[in-house]
């Protein structure tokens, strides 16, 4: 028996010049559900929700700077032959993303 799996296409739309990617859909997917699981959890503990979309407003552009950042750091060697286009969200990988 003989099992092929297909392979997946990167992009999971295109709208116009934006590309928005699998990983990045994925990503923003675990956010969202972070964030409603720790409202219930906040709702419990009797804090307030604003409390926690407060702190996730920080938290969530620091971590993905802070991603950015290691990756830079530890793959210079390859940032400094693309140069400029490591630095732009959209043309080089996070270091989370395995690569």
């Amino acid at each position: 028996m003989e099992f092929v799996l297909g392979v997946l296409n990167p992009h999971a739309a295109e709208i116009g010049s934006v590309v928005i990617h699998w990983y990045g859909v994925i990503i923003a997917a675990g956010i969202l559900a972070a964030l409603q699981l720790s409202t219930k959890e906040a709702k419990k503990k009797g804090l307030e929700e604003d409390t926690i979309i407060d702190m996730a407003l920080w938290a969530i552009p620091i971590g993905l700077l802070g991603a950015r950042l290691y990756y830079v750091l530890f793959e210079l060697v390859i940032i400094c032959k693309i140069q400029d286009k490591s630095l732009r969200f959209g043309m080089a990988a996070l270091r989370f993303m395995g690569d």
